[in-house]
Parts: structure tokens; C-alpha cells; sequence
């Protein structure tokens, strides 16, 4: 690899602990990312605790289920990071950053990404700038390689679960004030910011999906739902709801609940699941 991967914030992909889980009775929204994945730009699902965002996520890069396996959405993963709460390490820019680029570095479906890695700068530099400037890394390791790149056979996804997941943590209060009132100058202290402060340079080619819980404001405001910057145009919302999954439990709810008819305009597309 290119980056001398040391710490604990290369050692894996932050994976999730829901992988293998079965999945039921959000098959809906499955379809609804597989046809933004034709689209591009970027979806944020929203929910409060339990109502299934991580499980979304889980089952969309390692499906159990037959929606699931038939929309094929993992075949087109180009990384993903799910942070967790109890890893301060990934839940930082640089923990994120530095797992971003070596999932790219090692994706067969982006072969080229390793020799414009190298051509943004030597190993250390690059190091260096996760620590300093993870906007800096950001541009020069991630975005401007992929803008670089021919546009890959088919469209690709990146997954970003729990924005917030550090806001968990009591110590992050004064972080979440800031976001709410928006961002401020100098580099990004959160990947919520990283990302969407970034979010109009993503390549079209390219669906950037990620999760948050519907209270997080300050996360939210970073990713407007409606005219926002993904794609040069809205944000799509999925936004789950725990009681709504139960009583479609009861009811066997299933692949019935997407409706394939509102994905397709300009503005944010806000459904309860």
C-alpha cells in the first residue's frame, strides 16, 4: 500500500456488527437506493434509535435477504464506515480518512485509484495531512483521484453509517453546538463536516449514502433535504420509524411497501418506514 497503515484506524474497515443479522420489512427502501444508485448524488436515512438505519446500511453492502441479494447493492460498494460509538477512532476525520483510502486503494472496481494516489504526494506527506488537515487529505487523496478516473462500467457507492455517533458521548456537546449554528473556519472536526463540506465535488458517478439519527440537527443541517448540493440537486431522505416497522411486522409487510413511482423528481423524497 502507498500509506504506511499503522494504528488502530487502519488496522480494518469499520465495520458493522449487524453483518449476518437476518433483515425484515424495510425491503422498500432497499429499491429506493438502488434507484438513486442509477442516479447518483446522495440519500441520508434518518430515524430515531432502533428504527433500522444501521440495519439498512448492513444489509445493503451484506445481504441476507432476497430483496436484498436481488438489487445486488454490495456489488457496486466502493467503501464503506460504520462508526461506532464506543471507537473514538472512527469516529474522527482521520480514522475515517485513512480506512476511506485504503478500501479505495485495494477496490477492484476502481483500478486506477493506487497510481493517482501516488501521483497526489509521498506516503508521509500524505500521513501528515490526515493529522493536520483532514480537508486537505480529503481533496488531494480522495476527491481529486476520483474526478481523475475515467468513470467506472456501472455506478458505485460509498456508506457512512451514524454521522452522530460521537455525539453520544457528553464530551462532544460543544461539537454539536457548533454544527448547529454551522460551520465554522479551519479544518473539519467531524466527518459529518468533512463530508458535507465536500459533498457538490463527488464525482457523478458515485452515491454517497449515509445515516443519522432525526434529532441530530446539527448532523442534518450539513446534508439539506431539499435543493441540496448532491448531484446538483436534492438530497434524497429516507426516514425510518420504528413504530411504522412494527406494524408492518404485523401486518407481514414486504417488498409491497416500496413505491416505485416517487423516486424520480428534484426535490428531497421523504417517506416513513
Amino acid at each position: 500500500p502507498l500509506l504506511p497503515w499503522r494504528g488502530p484506524e487502519c488496522r480494518q474497515p469499520a465495520g458493522s456488527r449487524l453483518r449476518g443479522k437476518p433483515f425484515y420489512g424495510r425491503e422498500w427502501a432497499l429499491g429506493r437506493l438502488a434507484l438513486s444508485l442509477e442516479r447518483g448524488g446522495g440519500v441520508l436515512i434518518t430515524g430515531g434509535p432502533g428504527s433500522g438505519k444501521t440495519a439498512l446500511c448492513t444489509e445493503a453492502l451484506w445481504p441476507t435477504s432476497a430483496p436484498g441479494l436481488r438489487v445486488g447493492l454490495g456489488d457496486a460498494a466502493l467503501a464503506w464506515h460504520f462508526c461506532q460509538a464506543h471507537d473514538a477512532a472512527t469516529c474522527t476525520p482521520r480514522g475515517f480518512l485513512l480506512r476511506l483510502m485504503r478500501q479505495v486503494e485495494r477496490c477492484p472496481l476502481l483500478p486506477g485509484y493506487r497510481e493517482r494516489l501516488r501521483r497526489a504526494g509521498a506516503p508521509q506527506p500524505l500521513e501528515a495531512a490526515a493529522c493536520q488537515d483532514p480537508d486537505e487529505l480529503f481533496r488531494r487523496a480522495v476527491l481529486l483521484p476520483l474526478l481523475d478516473l475515467p468513470p467506472p462500467t456501472r455506478p458505485l457507492l460509498i456508506v457512512v453509517d451514524a454521522l452522530d455517533a460521537a455525539k453520544r458521548d457528553h464530551q462532544e456537546e460543544e461539537e454539536e453546538e457548533e454544527e448547529e449554528r454551522g460551520p465554522t473556519p479551519g479544518p473539519s472536526k467531524s466527518i459529518a463536516q468533512l463530508l458535507g463540506s465536500h459533498l457538490r465535488l463527488l464525482p457523478p458517478w458515485l452515491l454517497l449514502v449515509c445515516s443519522a439519527r432525526s434529532h441530530s440537527q446539527g448532523v442534518l443541517r450539513l446534508f439539506p433535504g431539499e435543493q441540496g448540493p448532491w448531484g446538483g440537486g436534492a438530497t434524497e431522505v429516507l426516514q425510518l420509524s420504528w413504530a411504522t416497522f412494527q406494524a408492518q411486522l404485523s401486518m407481514g409487510g414486504g417488498p409491497w411497501l416500496f413505491s416505485p413511482g416517487g423516486g424520480g423528481g428534484t426535490r428531497a423524497n421523504r417517506r416513513a418506514l
